[in-house]
């Protein structure tokens, strides 16, 4: 049994964190619910028919996790560069935070943005 995998999310359950995987390749099978992999917490779940990689542990065809998308040609950066960090908070690009290492400037786009601690808050528009 391949213990790597390429597959296309099919379902999602948002609250518990995992997703079910079509595979194509292997006459349409879905797996079960299997976690998606978090980096130190952070929430980003794929989108329905993302296409994943899918690490399955040897102790089990269904136990997993997706590892998580990656780029393809229906999947491309919305923006690329050398010296570019740029996460994007939404499929459209409505939101985004981008760092320019040349031009040592943060961006932080959002129709609306609010930064916010314990004592103060501030809108900006």
């Amino acid at each position: 049994m391949d213990n790597v995998r390429i597959g296309y999310v099919s379902s999602i359950d948002y609250k518990s964190g995992t997703v079910q995987i079509l595979y194509k390749d292997r006459d349409n099978s879905v797996t079960d619910d299997i976690p998606v992999l978090t980096m130190n917490g952070e929430y980003s779940m794929p989108a329905i028919n993302d296409m994943v990689l899918v690490l399955h542990l040897s102790n089990g065809g269904e136990m997993g996790v997706v590892m998580g998308t990656f780029w393809n040609d229906s999947n491309k950066p919305s923006e690329s560069g050398k010296e570019i960090y740029r996460k994007d908070f939404s499929k459209d690009g409505a939101a985004f935070m981008k760092y320019d290492k040349d031009k040592k400037t943060l961006y932080l786009h959002a129709d609306k943005i609010i930064l916010e601690n314990d004592s103060k808050k501030v809108n900006a528009l």
